[in-house]
């Protein structure tokens, strides 16, 4: 199962600092995208933070405005290596990828849908094992009650798009990289 220790967008550390190349969100407000990709560098053996993280994929092309852009991760995190985005919100998740990526010792950065509101309210969240047929996350945004120990299971919080995993997950980003010993 791949190993990394929780990060959240919503740290006081962090929460402020503008995300990208603007000012108006800032890594707090939108960063789940920036802190599930810094999650996955820190497993492959990175020691970053989302700000120091974004810093470093500021300087290498890695945002156009506040969107961080994720094939330039491994530009900035050596022995990374970048698999490509799979959309899903129009077809079902692809659960056979992501169970054999886990059973690699990869990790799944997956879009969810966060709010009940009609449409899709886009927000990322590491899946990282599986437990029977419920998969576990680290979501970048803490809640109450949440702490870097507390077991997350996917669609127990994200299922506004469907209780079944192929439909809660809308979109997949794909890393490779050597999972770090004790992340």
């Amino acid at each position: 199962m791949f190993e990394t220790d929780a990060l959240y967008q919503n740290d006081p550390k962090w929460k402020n600092a503008p995300l990208g190349h603007q000012n108006q969100e800032t890594i707090g407000t939108w960063g789940c995208l920036l802190t599930s990709m810094n999650m996955v560098a820190n497993g492959f053996g990175q020691s970053e933070t989302p700000e120091s993280l974004m810093k470093k994929l500021m300087g290498s092309g890695g945002f156009q405005g506040a969107l961080v852009i994720p094939a330039v991760l491994p530009s900035v995190c050596p022995g990374i290596v970048y698999k490509g985005y799979q959309p899903c919100e129009n077809n079902p998740a692809p659960l056979s990828q992501i169970d054999a990526a886990l059973a690699a010792g990869m990790p799944v950065i997956a879009q969810v849908d966060w709010s009940p509101k009609a449409g899709l309210q886009t927000h990322w969240v590491v899946i990282y094992g599986k437990e029977g047929n419920r998969y576990l996350m680290k979501d970048p945004y803490k809640y109450r009650g949440d702490s870097p120990t507390k077991k997350l299971f996917l669609t127990d919080r994200y299922k506004h798009m469907g209780k079944d995993p192929a439909g809660a997950i809308t979109g997949t980003v794909w890393f490779e990289g050597t999972p770090s010993s004790g992340a």
